[in-house]
Parts: structure tokens; sequence; C-alpha cells
């Protein structure tokens, strides 16, 4: 990538040949759109499969799930909900706020089968047990931060979503210039 001569005074001087700029330039563009979309797919593909991807918004998970992660949970019925144990995370909608949902570690089953939840950074147990019925499903894998610029867009912040834009299109937009009047001949 890098040239380098020495002068007639004895100093080192580096040369950048364009060529091997603009390699460099298309290679970290590749590289940077092909992890942006592995991260999208590993968001976003398995909800083709059943499997809920979901943004994080609130620290009550923190350290192990953070705001702005993706989630997915795999899908669970109803009959699966005698198969969660504790210490499983589980995807559910809020018995105390119904609609909305509730990512909480399971800590333990009552009697009448409802689950006990808690978020890992919350100092008690959840107030209202967990309905078997209310679950959706347990959480497989996270994808950190991939949600972050639709997290703040929510929370009325448009410049990280607006700059991943900008960076994508930047980065599609690199091209390698044409080669024109290279070979031409002379008559």
């Amino acid at each position: 990538m890098f040239d380098s001569t020495v002068t007639k005074s004895g100093r080192k001087t580096v040369v950048v040949t364009a060529g091997r700029a603009l390699r460099t330039v298309l290679w970290v563009r590749t590289v940077l759109l092909a992890a942006l979309v592995a991260l999208g797919l590993f968001a976003l593909a398995p909800a083709a499969f059943g499997w809920i991807p979901t943004v994080v918004t609130t620290g009550s998970m923190t350290p192990a799930i953070r705001p702005g992660d993706v989630v997915v949970a795999g899908p669970l019925r109803v009959s699966g909900a005698a198969t969660v144990r504790p210490g499983s995370v589980v995807l559910a909608e809020d018995p105390a706020k119904p609609g909305t949902l509730l990512l909480h570690r399971v800590v333990r089953r009552n009697p009448d089968g409802a689950l006990v939840t808690k978020g890992d950074a919350n100092p008690v147990e959840d107030s209202t047990p967990m309905p078997p019925g209310n679950l959706r499903g347990v959480a497989r894998f996270t994808v950190p931060m991939v949600g972050v610029p639709l997290l703040r867009a929510r929370a009325g912040d448009p410049v990280p979503a607006g700059a991943l834009v900008v960076i994508v299109v930047t980065l599609a937009a690199v091209r390698r210039p044409r080669r024109s009047g290279r070979h031409s001949t002379v008559s």
C-alpha cells in the first residue's frame, strides 16, 4: 500500500499510490457492508422461521442484555411452558402491563404453574407472576447493539439512524473507477 523512498537528505518519504489506496478503501467497504448485512441477518432472518427478534428497551437485564441489543427468542407454545426452567430468559406479555412485552429471567415456578420472573438488574422479583399463557418464547441468542439506532430514533434522536443510513449509502457508492483508453492504438 505504501511505497517508501529515501531522499538525498536522508529523509524517508512515504508515497501512497492511488491504486493501492483505492483497493484498501474498497476492501474496507466490503468488510463493513458484509458485517452490517450479517448483523442484520442475525437479528431479522430468524423471524422467517417463527422466531421473535426484539429490541431491548430497558436496562432491567444488564449486564447480560443491554438496551439496544436484539434478543432473538425461539417460539414457545403454551404446552412448552412446563419445560421452561429457572434461569431461562423468557419473552412474554407482561401481566402487569397488558399489551407490552417483558424479557426477564425465570426465578422459580409457583405451585399453580405461574412463573416468577426478575430482571437481572432489578433488586426484587416482578410483582405479578407470569401465567404460562403469556409466554411467547425463550431467548436463544443476542445480537449486541444492533437495535441502538432504532431505540434512539424512538426516543426522538434520529442522529444514529441517520448516520447509519449515510454510512451505508456512502460505502455502497464507492466504486472502482472505469478504465478507459488504457490500451488505445495509434494509427
